[in-house]
């Protein structure tokens, strides 16, 4: 992401796109006739915003902070799919929602069926407050595994890395 061997500007290039919130929707309109208008503004953002090459979509399963919002539970399906269309990479941020905090299923986005997160971060009650992390990558995407491997990041398709410290310490070397 450093242009020219500066990290300005990073930031200038995120998007933010309109939250999944059925009771204020950004458009006006009433789940289920609304057509997922929210999750489909999502390529509109990504031809009006971008220029069509995007790194990551990161979204919460349950926006937390941001009133407890749960989305449709067609909307992962149809934003992921957009999202793949452009070649992006989809993070489901778990901080929130892992370990079974959404109960019934052990990380939040499983409630959305049929979508999978190529990285999933997460945190709280993993080692009852000791400093330990952890990580869950899809390694099949190729820009994924290029920047893995510049990281020194050695997995298997299906692996996950856990460990103390930070991610960095954890070269698997």
């Amino acid at each position: 992401m450093l242009r020219g061997g500066k990290a300005g500007g990073l930031w200038s290039n995120v998007k933010h796109a309109h939250s999944p919130y059925c009771y204020r929707c950004s458009f006006g309109r009433t789940y289920p006739n609304c057509d997922l208008e929210c999750a489909k503004d999502i390529e509109e953002l990504i031809c009006t915003s971008t220029s069509g090459r995007i790194a990551a979509f990161i979204a919460e399963p349950i926006q937390g902070v941001g009133g407890f919002i749960t989305p449709p539970k067609e909307y992962f399906t149809e934003a992921v799919s957009i999202i793949r269309k452009y070649d992006g990479l989809f993070i489901a941020d778990e901080v929130q929602t892992a370990w079974g905090r959404t109960g019934g299923k052990m990380f939040g986005i499983e409630h959305w069926g049929g979508v999978e997160p190529d990285i999933m971060t997460f945190a709280k009650g993993l080692a009852n407050g000791a400093p330990y992390w952890s990580r869950d990558c899809n390694f099949r995407r190729s820009r994924f595994v290029a920047w893995a491997e510049h990281l020194h990041i050695r997995r298997e398709p299906g692996e996950h890395g856990g460990g103390p410290g930070n991610p960095r310490s954890d070269n698997q070397e």
